[in-house]
């Protein structure tokens, strides 16, 4: 018998990062590549957006102003330094349009080691 996934959006995989997938933990995460990706909203309408990957992972996690900001603190203005550094993202919950949504969040703090490679987000990662 197959397990179930302890969330519903779990059985629907994503080539994005999506608040449900860090699975109610932090993770530290080492910055490897910062692309501009075309992005197809639900209305159908294309926007580019700027995207993360992570080391060890193959899915984006797209970045807003409020990621920025934070990554602007840690790490500089200039978004080339930040690739190769080490953050720490979380799942946590924000309004937007007037819901309270999931997202995921950069913490404030610099980790302290690299990346966990035994903590991989995604279990075709490992």
């Amino acid at each position: 018998m197959t397990k179930l996934p302890t969330h519903y959006k779990l059985m629907f995989p994503s080539e994005y990062l999506r608040a449900v997938d860090l699975l109610n933990k932090e993770h530290i995460v080492t910055i490897e590549e910062i692309v501009k990706r075309d992005l197809v909203g639900t209305n159908g309408e294309h926007s580019d957006k700027w995207c993360v990957r992570y080391v060890g992972t193959k899915r984006w996690h797209v970045l807003n102003i409020t990621a920025g900001i934070v990554l602007s603190g840690l790490y500089g203005e200039d978004p080339n330094n930040w690739i190769g550094k080490s953050i720490i993202i979380y799942p946590t919950k924000d309004r937007s349009y007037g819901k309270i949504v999931d997202c995921i969040r950069i913490k404030e703090e610099i980790p302290k080691g690299g990346g966990d490679d035994k903590d991989r987000l995604y279990k075709e990662d490992r």
